[in-house]
């Protein structure tokens, strides 16, 4: 196939927003590929095809785009190389689920360069899905397809005769240290997370003012994989255990349990912006943990709910003794 006419026919079908299953309007398209730098994943000329766009402030601008089993892009441009980047770890969210990562199939000018699996044991911004080097100074058409469960595109880089290709560093989220804390709401940061009566095994956990003499204070213990679990310093054995929503009817309600080493008890705690943090079972990260209906009165029960982006939904962790 010439691909001089692959390249007109994509910008005409971006144009048209043929090809997508998207509306025409979500599309950003141009008849000018870049020469060389940075292409985000909102730069003009993009064709995404059953790809989401998700929101986080670790990625290059703020987005990235993120698509399963029918997930394809494309992009023309000229230059002599490309770099393009995605997200790599167990699970991406998007919406209220989460779903596993699987593989990136990567091609330039129809012909496969790479197959990298996005699979890694804790998150990982910017990691490396393909570079190629050496091409022909002209244009050239990048196309990327998943299989084997969903992927995620950050954005590409364009070299030219007189430039070259960055180097990725891949980046993990901050993550919080092992320590002991107070765990305080976002959205009531006069209250703290404790537990609700004595601590034994099936207790429930609700907010309260804070009191040096209420059972406020949780030991943050570093699991492997990124995973942590979070125990009251008077109950080590007991842990915060929270069971998705898919698991049962409702919302269920957070409970200390004995621990068990269940994902339910194994949580990521993952930044949120500005300090604080979500907390999720490693079992589904769209789900958090979460004060009821956005309330602050003492007493108010703690759930595990899908993850939308409340400050009743994100915690700072206070450092305690």
């Amino acid at each position: 196939m010439d691909y001089r006419i692959l390249t007109l026919a994509l910008t005409l079908c971006a144009t048209a927003g043929l090809l997508v299953d998207k509306p025409a309007a979500a599309l950003s398209t141009s008849s000018t590929p870049v020469a060389s730098g940075l292409v985000d994943d909102n730069a003009a000329g993009w064709i995404w095809r059953g790809m989401d766009e998700i929101d986080d402030s670790s990625f290059t601008g703020g987005t990235a785009r993120a698509g399963g089993a029918s997930a394809y892009c494309a992009y023309t441009f000229q230059g002599t190389g490309i770099q393009v980047t995605g997200l790599g770890g167990e699970t991406v969210s998007v919406g209220s689920r989460a779903h596993k990562l699987g593989k990136a199939v990567v091609s330039i000018d129809g012909k496969a360069v790479s197959t990298v699996s996005l699979q890694r044991d804790s998150t990982e911004y910017g990691i490396s899905l393909a570079q190629v080097t050496g091409l022909a100074n002209g244009n050239h058409v990048l196309e990327i397809t998943s299989t084997g469960g969903w992927i995620v595109i950050d954005c590409a880089y364009v070299s030219g005769p007189n430039s070259s290709l960055p180097t990725v560093s891949p980046s993990t989220p901050g993550t919080l240290s092992e320590g002991i804390y107070r765990l305080h709401p976002k959205h009531a940061l006069d209250k703290c997370l404790e537990v609700a009566t004595i601590a034994v095994d099936g207790v429930l956990i609700d907010i309260n003012h804070t009191d040096q003499n209420r059972p406020q204070i949780w030991h943050v213990t570093a699991l492997a994989r990124g995973r942590f679990e979070i125990s009251p310093v008077a109950a080590p054995g007991l842990a915060l255990t929270l069971v998705p929503p898919s698991a049962v009817d409702g919302a269920p309600a957070a409970h200390l349990y004995n621990y068990i080493a269940d994902p339910a008890q194994q949580l990521l705690i993952t930044p949120s912006g500005e300090g604080y943090f979500r907390i999720s079972p490693s079992s589904d990260s769209g789900v958090v943990l979460d004060v009821f209906k956005l309330l602050t009165v003492d007493g108010t029960q703690t759930i595990t709910y899908k993850w939308w982006g409340a400050d009743n939904q994100q915690w700072a962790f206070e450092p305690s003794k």
